[in-house]
């Protein structure tokens, strides 16, 4: 009998040690979606005590709880928003139905697909994701006959500027032209830097009249 105790407190630990720790946020739900277990990666990925969350409903972290989508939205204590990932599974606690939930934050999987597609120096899409929007955008035009305008830019005896003032102020004209272009630009449109001095802007739904 002792051993058997000894064996099952021993499985405990092993099982807390793995919840405690586990990197995802975990929670288990009763039938009315009120949450009855959470671990630390909760706290930290919410900002609310673990003993807060115990006796709340799930929406006070997923307010669109309820779809059956498994990417959804998480709000912070703070009241901010960022992206996740839901995985749910039906078990049964003590004859009872509940759902286990495990959440993982992908703010930072957002940030490095917004990272990729961005110019670092302008913060307009660069070359690469350019090209692969804008060339969907041509494809979808061509195909259903609606007009698509391309435009390409470059700024002037840029050299100069670099040689006179050095690279640093040549940086700053680049900001400045690339912050002035997306004041007017719509918000549909396309605008991204090709490489130095180079821009491109596409515009969908515009014809070349109304590109100028």
């Amino acid at each position: 009998m002792n051993v058997r105790k000894g064996e099952e407190f021993a499985d405990q630990s092993y099982a807390r040690v793995v919840f405690d720790t586990m990197r995802e946020g975990f929670v288990v739900l009763d039938e009315q979606s009120v949450i009855r277990l959470a671990n630390a990666a909760c706290e930290s990925m919410f900002g609310y005590p673990t003993g807060d969350l115990l006796g709340r409903h799930i929406s006070l972290l997923i307010p669109g709880w309820g779809g059956d989508d498994d990417a959804a939205e998480g709000r912070r204590e703070g009241g901010s928003s960022f992206p996740i990932d839901l995985s749910r599974a039906e078990a049964m606690v003590d004859g009872a139905d509940h759902l286990v939930c495990v959440i993982h934050d992908l703010t930072d999987e957002e940030l490095l697909r917004h990272n990729a597609s961005i110019d670092p120096l302008t913060g307009v899409l660069n070359r690469r994701d350019l090209l692969a929007k804008g060339g969907a955008e041509l494809e979808r035009a061509g195909r259903y006959g609606h007009p698509c305008t391309v435009l390409m830019l470059d700024i002037d005896h840029f050299k100069s500027i670099n040689d006179t003032f050095g690279h640093a102020e040549g940086d700053v004209a680049l900001q400045r032209f690339a912050a002035a272009c997306e004041e007017i630009l719509r918000q549909n449109d396309m605008f991204g830097r090709m490489g130095g001095e180079e821009f491109a802007i596409v515009l969908p739904e515009t014809n070349s009249e109304g590109g100028h």
